[in-house]
């Protein structure tokens, strides 16, 4: 599982710039090297090399079978996200009127959306609904498919999205990861473009990296409850054995008090194991004397 010490922003190009630069590399015309603007060249380069549309939206639904399949195999993660949502929701509610907060599996199907929709129209349009799929090989790059393609945090803002159509949307998206580092779902908050909050990316690291530590609190809990479980058994085994035994047996701890008095014991003694329980055995020796040897 993987913590994120570091939380960098993306930096913004302008939107004019950026629209330049897309027109330029959809019709197949050089750009140049730009430091900032490299992670979307290369996810822009992974949409070309797909055979992604820049202009036609390509949306791949799951059935409602298989839609709840996937929910139920994130229950856990879905859970741990509910005390975090509120918080979301306030912090880009003061930036944006009109957001979206979802919730990817692995393969990049939304298995959970919140819309909130301002006074004007939807920016979202129809695709931002549970079963709807966001890897980039349909739908060309995002804060869903490429945290998916990079297992990174990242922002894609307005122009910077492949697909035409979102460009009229910002989006931020962080990845959660389970126990063995793999990514087991992405957390995301798409706006109107324009409309982005400052503080989006850092808080989405910070809540992918709750729950993170959430999955490995959960994780240890179920260790210790199979342990003791597993414990409980290999005492009771002990137990069925140990009375099927003739001869008295009396195990003590440490400290020579009674954690265990078999049913020949019983008899030898003359005491039940109740009374012996949890207490010094020298006790009972020094006031019960046996009424005939055990050997």
């Amino acid at each position: 599982m993987k913590d994120f010490e570091e939380l960098v922003s993306v930096p913004q190009l302008d939107q004019s710039e950026l629209y330049s630069k897309w027109k330029k590399f959809i019709n197949g015309i050089p750009l140049g090297q730009d430091k900032i603007f490299n992670e979307t060249l290369m996810a822009w380069q992974r949409c070309a090399d797909l055979g992604i549309s820049p202009y036609n939206l390509r949306i791949e639904e799951l059935s409602k079978e298989e839609l709840s399949y996937r929910q139920g195999k994130l229950t856990e993660v879905l859970k741990l996200l509910d005390a975090h949502i509120e918080t979301i929701k306030k912090t880009v509610s003061n930036h944006s009127a009109s957001y979206c907060i979802s919730v990817a599996d692995r393969d990049g199907y939304i298995m959970m959306a919140i819309n909130e929709l301002g006074p004007e129209p939807s920016p979202f349009g129809p695709s931002l609904y549970p079963g709807r799929c966001f890897a980039e090989k349909y739908v060309g790059n995002n804060a869903i498919g490429t945290v998916l393609a990079t297992g990174q945090p990242i922002a894609v803002i307005g122009p910077e999205h492949y697909v035409q159509t979102f460009h009229r949307l910002s989006c931020v998206g962080a990845p959660i990861f389970d126990i063995s580092g793999e990514i087991i779902a992405v957390i995301e908050i798409t706006t109107p473009t324009g409309f982005e909050s400052p503080y989006t990316f850092s808080l989405l690291v910070a809540v992918a990296t709750a729950v993170q530590a959430g999955l490995r609190q959960n994780l240890v809990e179920r260790q210790l409850k199979e342990t003791s479980k597993v414990l409980d058994q290999i005492l009771q085994q002990r137990d069925i054995i140990f009375n099927s035994m003739s001869q008295g047996v009396v195990i003590l701890n440490k400290d020579g008090v009674v954690i265990f008095f078999n049913k020949a014991a019983e008899k030898i003694w003359d005491l039940k194991s109740e009374e012996v329980d949890a207490r010094p055995l020298i006790v009972y020796f020094m006031t019960n004397a046996p009424a005939r040897s055990p050997y």
